[in-house]
């Protein structure tokens, strides 16, 4: 999603492409946004390629994944090397190149003795992490060299759920700097409705500390979490969650004990939020409630210079 124009899937196989009036069949239940093409994962164990511009497929990954189905938040761009896709395939990891239409490479995720599902990725510059159906969160050794071409290590370690509760991970997103934690984060969001912050000390051992985690209010869907941007050091670090209640949530991760607090309230869904994404220049809020309903929020920037005003 970004400024004027928005994408999003829904689970009665529909694209929908808001402002350009479009709507086109095919078969998708998530999606991830990279310039102006769209990578869409299905529960039918495919993957494709869309154009912006022309509507059209580019490519398809049928045959190259695995035939279990793909779940919806496991599929990523890299943030350094567009060209290579990361799709969380049942209980394995699959890293598409773009350029040969090949897999490149692909890593079955064994833990215990068993395969978990993968449930959600995210990637840093150098790092993978994957969340799978235990509530385990993975992580993996990622080089990309300037050739296209990417070498990819064992996971490092396995971190499992911070309360030990065993819930699936259902949403990851990895951010370069993040005040409160001084320096990059992860922001985890439990089945549980459990939502975790992890310090990450990239590099070569890669590791994670927890900073913080806090339980938001009890939801029976897969609700999921996002980093909210700040325009000043001064403000407080916050995420923003959707809810059972209709209403989006926006918590401060400074004030975080048992239960994290709400800062802020968006009101206008009539039914459960259960996604929500920033625009590409993070000025608008979109968030998905269980009915299909897509709202666009747009930042009041007058009440936030206001408020840091009155702090300062």
């Amino acid at each position: 999603m970004y400024v004027h124009q928005f994408h999003f899937g829904e689970i009665n196989k529909t694209f929908c492409n808001k402002c350009g009036g479009q709507v086109m069949p095919i078969d998708t239940s998530g999606l991830k946004w990279q310039v102006f093409i769209y990578l869409l994962c299905s529960w039918d164990g495919k993957s494709g390629l869309l154009d912006d511009k022309s509507q059209q497929h580019m490519q398809h990954g049928g045959d190259t994944l695995l035939s279990a189905p793909i779940c919806l938040s496991a599929c990523r761009f890299h943030p350094m090397n567009p060209n290579l896709l990361f799709v969380g395939n049942g209980g394995a990891i699959s890293v598409m190149n773009l350029s040969t239409g090949s897999q490149a490479f692909s890593h079955t995720i064994a833990h215990g003795g068993s395969h978990p599902e993968v449930t959600a990725l995210a990637c840093s510059n150098t790092s993978m992490f994957a969340g799978d159906e235990n509530g385990d969160l993975h992580v993996f050794r990622c080089e990309v060299h300037v050739a296209g071409s990417s070498q990819h290590l064992p996971a490092i370690f396995a971190w499992p759920h911070p309360g030990g509760k065993g819930s699936a991970i259902v949403s990851i997103q990895w951010q370069g700097y993040i005040t409160a934690v001084k320096g990059p984060a992860l922001l985890v969001m439990y089945l549980d409705s459990t939502v975790a912050v992890y310090k990450v000390y990239d590099g070569v051992s890669c590791r994670l500390e927890l900073f913080t985690k806090a339980e938001l209010p009890p939801a029976a869907r897969r609700i999921c979490a996002v980093w909210c941007p700040s325009i000043s050091i001064h403000e407080p670090q916050c995420i923003a969650a959707g809810g059972e209640d209709t209403n989006v949530h926006v918590y401060d991760i400074h004030r975080v004990r048992s239960t994290a607090v709400v800062v802020n309230q968006l009101q206008a869904h009539a039914a459960p939020v259960v996604d929500v994404s920033w625009s590409y220049d993070e000025s608008c809020l979109a968030s998905g409630d269980c009915d299909g309903t897509v709202i666009v929020w747009k930042r009041d920037h007058s009440a936030m210079s206001s408020r840091r005003t009155s702090a300062d």
